[in-house]
């Protein structure tokens, strides 16, 4: 990348703080696009392109679920890097695009987009924060490709990989999700009481960040595994702790889901 060191250092931030505000659903982001792009006309720099592309296609793929135009917005900035031979950062497109095709239901795809972002990384002698937190998502996004896809045994493997690597790199949202998708793992095994202990990880990890909608989910999450071991009682309280946030925010799918475990703890209690 023909740029100075601390541009090259203020590009990522611009590119952190607009990934940072697609996680939030901002448009935002979009500015920060036009910046990065702004350099690349002065530089006529195909890195500073597929930045550029790459924070549009993500926000296109998260946040306006305009799946084609993210697409299509990867794939001409890996033309681009592939013409002058810098493919240095394909793998933030390919998690994109990978993304894009796992929202369009097209499994094969988003696993061949994880792959290919995946072996980029791992070729790698060393890889800094950043880049060993993006490994951790393609592990991440692998492991519920292949675990609802039921395409590959590898599932399991590549969530624990991406557990240790975001517990490495401190990022503790995402460790909660992920323990959040172990949970699921255990709960098909019918391994409920390790379900329960790795629930509870994922619930102090949301309180500590004080995030009441990750609390919600993971107190529902107890209250279903309570729920299965016949502990009615503590199923029952965490449900209703959920219920009510769930109610006070209108989230009606999360509503449902949980009214319905909330009515099998009743009929178990007798009530």
């Amino acid at each position: 990348m023909s740029l100075a060191t601390n541009n090259y250092e203020e590009i990522y931030e611009l590119v952190s703080k607009a990934e940072q505000h697609i996680d939030r659903r901002s448009a935002d982001a979009l500015p920060l696009a036009e910046k990065i792009m702004a350099q690349e006309v002065q530089n006529r720099s195909a890195h500073l392109f597929a930045l550029a592309n790459y924070i549009q296609a993500f926000y296109h793929c998260v946040v306006l679920n305009d799946y084609d135009k993210s697409i299509d917005l990867c794939n001409e900035a890996i033309e681009r890097l592939q013409k002058e031979g810098d493919l240095e950062i394909a793998y933030l497109l390919n998690m994109t695009l990978g993304n894009a095709y796992q929202f369009r239901g097209e499994v094969f795809s988003a696993q061949g987009h994880y792959m290919l972002g995946l072996r980029q990384l791992e070729d790698r002698k060393e890889l800094n924060k950043r880049e060993k937190g993006f490994l951790a998502s393609f592990y991440y996004n692998l492991s519920l490709v292949m675990g609802t896809s039921q395409i590959g045994i590898d599932a399991e493997d590549y969530l624990l990989k991406a557990i240790q690597l975001y517990e490495e790199t401190e990022n503790y949202f995402k460790l909660s999700k992920s323990y959040g998708a172990y949970t699921w793992i255990l709960e098909k095994r019918q391994e409920f009481d390790k379900a329960i202990e790795t629930t509870r990880k994922s619930l102090s990890i949301d309180l500590k960040l004080n995030d009441p909608f990750s609390i919600a989910v993971s107190k529902a999450n107890l209250g279903l595994l309570y729920l299965r071991t016949q502990k009615t009682a503590n199923a029952f309280a965490y449900l209703k702790d959920a219920l009510s946030y769930f109610t006070e925010n209108n989230s009606l799918y999360y509503i449902a889901m949980v009214k319905v475990n909330m009515g099998e703890t009743m009929c178990a209690i007798g009530d």
